[in-house]
């Protein structure tokens, strides 16, 4: 199965909004409201949430039929918030599908070069 980064963001998303207290975790199997995304079956969430962990995104376990999750790691607080604003994941997506293809650290650094370039827009720092 392909990666979907519109699913990869829109999990980062909603996982972030989920409440965690500290020391506790939840296990995900793909079909839970909190992380449902319009279109996508639970099965194709469900291996992006495995995706997510085995890319160091999240914080937590594979347990075998779910995930167990404890939070975003700090890769995962990165990328989602350098492609947060739905501009610049935009810019991001059409830059990156105009090269030909992408990895999630390119696409982070995409997003953070267009941002870089909307803080020197509104800013004038250099």
């Amino acid at each position: 199965m392909r990666r979907d980064m519109e699913l990869v963001r829109s999990l980062l998303l909603r996982l972030e909004e989920v409440n965690i207290p500290p020391g506790a975790n939840i296990t995900f199997y793909g079909y839970e409201d909190e992380i449902a995304v319009d279109g996508y079956e639970p099965d194709v969430i469900a291996l992006h949430l495995f995706m997510l962990l085995d890319g160091g995104l999240l914080k937590g376990k594979n347990m075998g039929r779910g995930v167990m999750i404890t939070d975003l790691s700090w890769a995962g607080h990165e990328f989602l918030d350098s492609v947060r604003d739905g501009e610049v994941w935009k810019r991001t997506k059409d830059g990156a599908t105009r090269a030909g293809g992408f990895t999630i650290g390119l696409l982070g650094d995409l997003a953070k070069a267009i941002l870089k370039g909307e803080i020197v827009k509104h800013t004038g720092l250099p």
